[in-house]
């Protein structure tokens, strides 16, 4: 016998307080990345944390990162959540960052098929216009020649 079943919808708006951690969105809007190291255990975080989770220390440096990232793995996504069906199928990456913090972000403008475990990325900011967004993806790293969020070899 079939169970009988109800379809709900969940709309969640939430304002997070966010000004121990403003700095992290105002270098998006400039272009910039930002993390925080705690001064007492020296671990790095991004997205930033106003505390460290490791050792519970409120005493949190910023630091720019380059962006520079070494792929660790990925997945094509092509069942996806409805509020990103419009984009299926699309690419999440796990790299490591240069300056330690391993990130998971999109992994954009490259074919599935070029992708392979160790190669070099950029994260970098993105602004979503058509919902006043701001994020962050990773793009493959080009040293020879990088216009318009294409690597031209």
């Amino acid at each position: 016998m079939e169970q009988p079943t109800i379809k709900n919808t969940l709309n969640i708006d939430m304002e997070i307080p966010q000004t121990r951690i403003a700095k992290f969105w105002e270098g998006l809007k400039q272009g910039k990345l930002f993390a925080t190291k705690c001064t007492k255990c020296g671990e790095t975080y991004f997205p930033p944390t106003a505390d460290c989770p490791r050792c519970y220390s409120s005493n949190m440096n910023w630091i720019e990162l380059t962006g520079d990232a070494e792929l660790i793995t990925w997945t094509i996504v092509h069942v996806s959540p409805k509020s990103f069906s419009q984009h299926s199928p699309y690419i999440i990456a796990i790299a490591k960052l240069k300056e330690g913090p391993n990130v998971m972000a999109w992994f954009t403008g490259i074919k599935p098929e070029d992708i392979k475990a160790g190669m070099k990325l950029k994260l970098v900011p993105k602004y979503i216009p058509e919902k006043e967004k701001l994020s962050y993806e990773f793009i493959q790293s080009c040293n020879i020649n990088f216009r318009d969020g294409v690597c031209r070899l």
